[in-house]
């Protein structure tokens, strides 16, 4: 049936499903760059300042660290990688619009 458009097997990947799972790696790759480096900047933060506390909380309840510590982050915060204040709400959009992409357009299942 396929071989008339084509098609020799239909098992076999095409370059667009390898094109797809690229892109899908690689937004992924965005996403949790991203993501380690919200919540990396926020506990080295909180250690820096002598809060272990904090620092623990928020590691434990990552999730929230990574949509809340972009907002509430010192701007002249001297914290790892960013040690001259950088803004991290451009990383947290990039994270937020490189999940999407890795899941719908690179077809890579959600993170559970």
């Amino acid at each position: 049936m396929y071989e008339a458009y084509g098609y020799e097997d239909v098992e076999r990947p095409s370059w667009l499903d390898w094109t797809r799972l690229g892109i899908g790696l690689a937004a992924r790759g965005i996403f949790w760059l991203c993501f380690v480096l919200i919540v990396g900047n926020a506990v080295v933060q909180a250690i820096a300042d002598d809060e272990w506390v904090l620092a623990v909380f928020e590691v434990a309840f990552f999730p929230l660290t990574f949509l809340i510590y972009p907002f509430a982050a010192d701007p002249l915060a001297q914290a790892w990688p960013l040690a001259d204040g950088t803004n991290l709400i451009p990383f947290l959009v990039a994270a937020v619009v490189a999940y999407p992409i890795s899941t719908f357009v690179g077809g890579l299942p959600p993170v559970e």
